[in-house]
């Protein structure tokens, strides 16, 4: 019955093959598009049925299933070249679903407004990607407010689930995930960098009080309880003779440096080991790459990558506090310099007046 069956079919039975074939590849393909989530299920049900009908051999197709299998290609191709608003079943992060207006752009990728979704396969619906690739969700608003003409808008044409570029993006770990690769070490070094720019901030301030004041001393205005008014209260204390005016006043700048340089020195430091800091995380992500190495070979390239990553990041941490903290440093250092030639500038004009003063008197 079967050869009678071969015979009377004639060239269709090459027919059920071919029909075999298309249903089958279209079914996976239909599986994993994001039209899906337009279209539906219902296709991917009828390729099933078909392709297994033609696999048994038993029956032909029918002139309406023939005309649906045509119907479906046409419409997975129009709409590859197609961009569509339509409502559809998203699903968010949390697991909760809902019915949110979506757009499609052909057949690359799918956005609600300032989110890229994926197709969830054999559900029907989109899903919320787990980390949104921040710097393109601008084009996802546009897209939504236009209806006509042309929108700048980035696709992922590499791969039907979100774009294999896309899923590959948002894996890429943010700047804080790097951080966390530096372990104890990177930590310490951006704990040492809180601190100094905490000094810095503190000082910073402080000598800015200090200099204004100083600057209303110098003007005639009188203030209380800066270096320069402590100076001429000691000028004004000791009428001696200049030169022991000049050591009291030597003495008294001295006193005045210790407050005023207080701290700096704890930034500078800072600016030194952090780089250091850096280089002891990478000797220390070194070893364990080749630990890795020695227990697991060279084979799996992930092996290494967390002791190769401590190296880099602790490096890159080290060099990114030390270099501003260097800057800071050198801010403060000039800041109490410029201070301090202030005070040695007045001291001298005091010892200049009163030495003037002796010697007028001497002549008199």
């Amino acid at each position: 019955m079967e050869d009678q069956l071969k015979t009377r079919l004639g060239s269709l039975y090459e027919t059920f093959g071919h029909l075999q074939g298309v249903a089958s590849d279209t079914q996976a393909t239909f599986e994993t598009s994001i039209t899906s989530g337009q279209f539906g299920t219902d296709r991917e049900l009828f390729l099933e049925d078909l392709a297994k009908k033609m696999g048994e051999g038993v029956s032909v197709a029918t002139i309406e299933e023939l005309e649906r299998l045509w119907y479906e290609l046409s419409r997975e191709l129009v709409a590859s070249g197609s961009v569509e608003k339509f409502t559809a079943t998203v699903i968010d992060n949390n697991g909760d679903a809902a019915e949110e207006e979506v757009v499609r752009i052909g057949n690359f990728n799918v956005v609600s407004e300032g989110e890229y979704l994926t197709y969830l396969t054999g559900r029907g619906a989109y899903e919320t990607l787990p980390k949104q690739p921040s710097r393109f969700l601008d084009g996802s608003y546009d897209i939504f407010d236009e209806d006509s003409g042309f929108v700048q808008f980035a696709i992922d044409p590499t791969g039907p689930q979100g774009g294999a570029l896309l899923v590959n993006l948002i894996s890429l770990p943010s700047f804080f995930e790097q951080i966390q690769y530096g372990r104890i070490t990177g930590y310490t070094i951006i704990l040492l960098f809180l601190i100094a720019t905490g000094v810095f901030a503190w000082r910073f301030y402080s000598l800015f009080t200090i200099n204004n004041a100083i600057k209303k001393e110098v003007s005639g205005e009188e203030t209380s309880d800066n270096p320069l008014s402590r100076i001429f209260a000691v000028a004004r204390e000791n009428k001696t003779d200049t030169e022991t005016l000049e050591l009291k006043l030597a003495e008294q700048i001295l006193v005045e440096r210790q407050s005023i340089d207080q701290y700096i020195w704890v930034v500078r430091l800072i600016s030194v080991i952090s780089p250091l800091l850096g280089l002891f995380g990478t000797i220390i992500g070194m070893i364990n790459t080749f630990q890795a190495i020695t227990l697991f070979g060279t084979g799996d390239p992930k092996t290494m990558a967390g002791g190769i990553s401590e190296a880099l990041v602790t490096t890159m941490l080290g060099l990114m506090s030390a270099i501003p903290t260097t800057f800071m440093a050198a801010a403060l250092s000039n800041y109490s310099k410029g201070i301090l030639s202030v005070l040695e500038e007045q001291s001298t004009g005091m010892v200049a007046a009163r030495s003037e003063e002796t010697q007028q008197s001497s002549s008199a």
